[in-house]
């Protein structure tokens, strides 16, 4: 098949049909100097020297290896009304075209191979009796709480209470009036002082007493000491720091603790001393509804809704459809196709989507040739013999160039040209440089 990608076959056109729309060698080296003239030096088609060019097609896309044909049997049992609303279609037979072949894909017949109508084979004609699993009374024991229409309590695990968290089940904690010590500090006031500070009567260390002093020739009253605290003279009011409370005007002592009684701890406040705290959620009697049923200890039976079961074949008809069909199924197996690779500075080509093309492959004396089929013999569909290819194809023309003692590329694809390498104007030589486009 590799030999055929390049052709008209695939295609539609020759590879020379492909790239006649092309420009010749000076066509294209007028085209670069014409778009890129501010880069080019002086002169340049006088001392340009293209070469042949070379064509280049890329093809990408997928191409059927071939196409997969399964076929199997099923057999089935239905109602009147489900059988009429089945679709039986038998594959189509024979030779079709192509368009035909294309709605065929994908497509999935079914034919019927045998048929009876007749006595439902499940129910044997009788599709209803008592449900087993009930009896026919429609409920069931509950199966969550096992009858009894109550559970064990999940939060306390039916215990019906807890063990109190703040004493550990202890019943009593550390006393909080003594912070566990056994004793308290006791404050009193001072009975020597008030405040801290005793005041006291002493001579005045100015008037030594005598409440006068002389200023001058003048005895005058002392001013230390006079309109004191005192009603008489030469005495002054002193306060001094009390000694036996040292200032602080109340005195400490260590007494047994009050409330604990020196014992360190005292009844726990949380639990009043039990140890324990009732669990709300079952108003601690261990258990609760069952949520299943509703504390009923019964739940509808899940396998009837009344008591009896009808035939699940039938459904009550008594009589089905009992038949043999054949299933058929045609779907290509696809696989990706790459030929030839994008030149150097050309990234995302627009391609060129051709139309899908059928190709009949013929195997004769050791050598494999295909053509283009119009029609499809639906009966050697699957063994290899008919081959799907969509693709797309870009046609670029490169051409070599001399310009000095060096060479160049330029490239033109889709009636634009792209280069990777060209003269510096300016420059005495050539620099090599390159420019992606895209």
């Amino acid at each position: 098949m590799s030999s055929q990608l390049n052709g008209d076959l695939l295609l539609g056109q020759s590879r020379n049909e492909l790239f006649e729309t092309h420009s010749s060698p000076t066509e294209i080296l007028a085209r670069l100097e014409a778009e890129r003239s501010e880069e080019l030096p002086d002169n340049f088609l006088e001392e340009a020297t293209p070469r042949e060019p070379n064509d280049i097609l890329v093809l990408r896309g997928t191409a059927a290896e071939g196409f997969n044909r399964r076929s199997w049997k099923e057999e089935d049992e239905l109602r009147d009304e489900d059988f009429h609303r089945e679709e039986f279609i038998d594959p189509p037979a024979g030779t079709v075209s192509t368009g035909e072949f294309e709605d065929c894909l994908g497509k999935e017949f079914r034919s019927i191979l045998a048929h009876d109508y007749g006595t439902c084979s499940e129910c044997d004609g009788t599709p209803e009796w008592d449900c087993e699993r009930c009896e026919g009374d429609a409920v069931i024991e509950c199966d969550s709480c096992g009858g009894a229409g109550s559970k064990s309590c999940p939060d306390c695990r039916g215990a019906g209470e807890f063990t109190c968290s703040e004493c550990e089940g202890q019943q009593d904690v550390s006393c909080d009036t003594c912070d566990g010590d056994g004793e308290l500090t006791i404050e009193d006031d001072c009975p020597n002082c008030t405040d801290g500070v005793i005041r006291v009567k002493e001579t005045c260390s100015q008037c030594q007493g005598e409440g006068k002093l002389m200023r001058g020739d003048e005895r005058v009253s002392c001013s230390r000491c006079s309109g004191g605290w005192f009603s008489s003279g030469g005495v002054v009011a002193v306060k001094n720091t009390c000694p036996e409370c040292r200032g602080r005007g109340a005195t400490r002592r260590r007494t047994t603790c009050h409330d604990c009684g020196g014992s360190q701890r005292q009844a726990c406040g949380e639990c009043s001393g039990t140890g324990s705290l009732p669990c709300e959620t079952c108003a601690k009697v261990g258990h609760v509804a069952c949520k299943s049923c509703d504390g009923s200890g019964e739940r509808s039976c899940p396998d009837c809704p009344d008591g009896t079961v009808t035939c699940s074949v039938c459904e009550g008809d008594r009589e089905t459809h009992s038949i043999a069909v054949r299933r058929t199924t045609i779907r290509p197996d696809t696989a990706d196709v790459t030929v030839g690779q994008l030149p150097h500075g050309i990234t995302n080509p627009d391609w060129v989507r051709s139309e899908p093309v059928y190709l009949e492959v013929e195997t004769r004396a050791g050598t494999t040739a295909a053509r283009e089929a119009t029609e499809i013999d639906i009966d050697r569909v699957g063994d290899g013999t008919y081959v799907r290819s969509e693709l797309r194809y870009v046609a670029i023309r490169e051409l070599t160039y001399d310009y000095g003692e060096q060479n160049f590329r330029v490239r033109e694809l889709n009636d634009e040209i792209h280069y990777t390498r060209y003269p510096e104007p300016e420059a005495p030589g050539l620099i090599d440089r390159v420019r992606n486009l895209f």
